[in-house]
């Protein structure tokens, strides 16, 4: 049995905006698959979308996918789904703090070649496989705020909404 959430874009306020929602983190979820595709399997164009362009990391675009499925997984029916969802976010946010914690401590936590190791060219680079300081505080950000949007404190509310005004 189909519902009107799986077969075509809802009409209600409260339903198209939630549509829009599992639309954004699908689309969230698929960019970070198909760079991770991109290191697996030696295609460098979608690593970086322009050949000889800056490449996405394998850790931001694995954050990526755990962040666009933490997107749909929170806003799911059911208290394990959520809790699931909060999972995959937490993991962003500690990879997006651990290389925080990197660039200002100058260290090597050893987890920006953990899923692929960098390419030749890049080995030479202070820290080769590292995601940009941006990058690693919009994942912190955005996975912050997906795991506070499942707490019902009105103070919750306030911060969740401040850190995505950051995010922009």
């Amino acid at each position: 049995m189909t519902t009107q959430s799986d077969s075509a874009p809802p009409t209600g306020s409260a339903d198209v905006f939630q549509w829009q929602a599992r639309l954004a983190g699908a689309s969230v979820a698929l960019l970070g698959g198909i760079v991770l595709a991109g290191w697996a399997l030696n295609i460098p164009v979608l690593t970086s979308g322009l050949p000889g362009g800056v490449t996405m990391k394998a850790n931001a675009a694995f954050s990526l996918v755990l962040a666009g499925i933490a997107v749909n997984l929170c806003i799911a029916p059911g208290a394990g789904t959520r809790a699931l969802g909060v999972c995959c976010a937490s993991l962003a946010v500690a990879t997006g703090v651990c290389t925080l914690v990197e660039y200002l401590f100058d260290t090597d936590l050893h987890i920006d070649q953990l899923l692929i190791t960098a390419p030749a060219r890049e080995l030479n680079a202070s820290s080769p496989g590292r995601m940009s300081p941006n990058t690693a505080l919009g994942l912190t950000l955005a996975g912050c705020a997906l795991v506070l949007q499942q707490l019902s404190h009105r103070v919750a509310s306030v911060v969740r909404h401040v850190l995505a005004l950051l995010l922009l």
